[in-house]
């Protein structure tokens, strides 16, 4: 229906967003089940974000990571593979003294938003995203550089609602990789 709405109204906005919607949950809908549910999750795990974002973005199932970095307390975790890729495009931290990347811990909305924000700077080339200018240089910026960041390339409404350290739900997490890949095209 959005379709035919787009070739319709090529210029309507509003609708070119709700068919980018209506695309990005049919592709979620054709995920694995365990999957699936983790984004039903009212609190989400380091672990099941770095999942969801496996197989949400082509450009980190499909990436070739530059560094090769081991988290001890993932050799056991059935979502191995997922997590390592994630964590060696750079995505997400690691703890670089113990080498934990702690999948059971909560996942915060700071988690979220700099992993987000690194895959738009490293999908654009060198250059970076623009909106995200920064923040691949740091790594591990401020509160304030991130929020501010995550603003300007409309992750979020605005840098108040940031929330850096407020637990991250499945539905947040899923709208959130959302409005990220759109900063990869």
């Amino acid at each position: 229906m959005f379709e035919r709405l787009a070739a319709r109204y090529p210029g309507d906005r509003e609708i070119a967003g709700k068919l980018d919607y209506a695309k990005f949950r049919w592709r979620f809908e054709l995920l694995p089940a365990r999957v699936k549910d983790l984004a039903a999750g009212a609190e989400i795990r380091r672990g099941d974000f770095a999942v969801l974002l496996y197989w949400l973005a082509p450009a980190v199932r499909y990436g070739r990571p530059a560094a090769a970095r081991i988290a001890t307390d993932v050799l056991d975790d059935p979502r191995r593979e997922e997590i390592v890729r994630v964590i060696n495009l750079g995505l997400m931290d690691i703890d670089a003294d113990l080498h934990r990347f702690a999948p059971a811990a909560a996942a915060s909305r700071a988690d979220a938003l700099l992993a987000l924000l690194q895959l738009a700077a490293a999908a654009t080339g060198e250059r970076g995203a623009a909106c995200a200018e920064g923040i691949a240089a740091t790594a591990r910026p401020s509160a304030d550089l991130l929020c501010a960041a995550a603003a300007r390339c409309r992750l979020i409404p605005s840098p108040a609602d940031c929330l850096p350290r407020a637990p991250l739900s499945g539905g947040e997490a899923l709208e959130l990789i959302r409005r990220g890949l759109d900063l990869t095209r």
